[in-house]
């Protein structure tokens, strides 16, 4: 390998630590400003996902949605299991008044 290969190379690493630092600083936001509704983030697969899951190497590529849940019974995290209740409520719910 060429010193020429090689520079390019280290450069290439260098990138790829740097944007993987700035990737663990982005923090994906709960809700949506303004309002402070509650978001989902929905996959291709139609996966619904929380920030904090959204934002995992593993899915953040395959996200093709971020929606406010305004509405209706509480959307499970398809990863964690983490309950994203709705802002409003679920108007079907006959336990609210």
């Amino acid at each position: 390998m060429n010193e020429n290969t090689y520079g390019r190379l280290t450069e290439k690493v260098k990138r790829a630590q740097q944007l993987m630092r700035e990737f663990e600083e982005i923090q994906f936001d709960w809700h949506a400003w303004p309002g402070m509704y509650p978001l989902v983030y929905f996959c291709d697969d139609g996966d619904a996902l929380c920030a904090h899951c959204a934002k995992h190497p593993d899915f953040v590529l395959d996200i093709v949605s971020v929606d406010p849940h305004l509405e209706g019974p509480a959307i499970q995290c398809d990863h964690c299991g983490r309950w994203i209740e709705s802002a409003y409520g679920d108007p079907d719910d006959e336990t609210e008044e």
